[in-house]
């Protein structure tokens, strides 16, 4: 390898914002000039090149506000969470193997979110975490450090099945 041996081509020519990119898999995920449209770049092998798609073509209201920083949560559902400037947060469930993309947008109280990012776990189940800013009793503004609690795993019905009815919904 030699600096001469390296070539490089653009993908597109809607430019990136100064926000760092996150890995969904084999795509990577970024955010627009605009920072109001969300991308990835991925191989397609029909054109043997990359491609840039938006992520928020049928949802583009959700991100008007602007996208302030971006984080990816590595669970069950796995999540890129952006923070918005309005001081919500919206998050992009995902599946990358099934080409399943689906947005939601959060209002966190009286709070407006400054930054959200990831903290990895030993379960392999990521904890969200955000800096908002309130306003206090006297009127202060007070900054705080959240995090968004597991999600509740409900038992199966099946755990509690013995063959006595009864017995099995009273357990459940």
């Amino acid at each position: 390898i030699t600096p001469l041996s390296v070539n490089f081509k653009n993908v597109n020519s809607y430019g990136a914002a100064f926000i760092p990119p996150a890995v969904l898999g084999s795509q990577i995920l970024y955010v627009q000039r605009s920072a109001n449209v969300m991308r990835t770049i991925e191989y397609d092998y029909l054109i043997n090149g990359y491609e840039s798609n938006d992520k928020n073509l049928i949802a583009d209201q959700i991100l008007k506000a602007g996208i302030v920083t971006l984080t990816n949560q590595v669970g069950i559902p796995e999540i890129a969470w952006t923070c918005l400037g309005n001081g919500e947060i919206a998050g992009m469930s995902y599946n990358v193997k099934e080409n399943k993309y689906g947005w939601h947008r959060h209002v966190i109280g009286n709070a407006f979110v400054e930054w959200v990012q990831k903290l990895p776990r030993e379960n392999n189940q990521d904890m969200l975490w955000m800096v908002s800013r309130r306003t206090d009793n006297q009127g202060r503004t007070v900054r705080h450090i959240e995090y968004i609690s597991d999600y509740i795993t409900w038992p199966d019905e099946l755990t509690f099945y013995t063959g006595n009815e009864k017995s099995d919904n009273s357990n459940f």
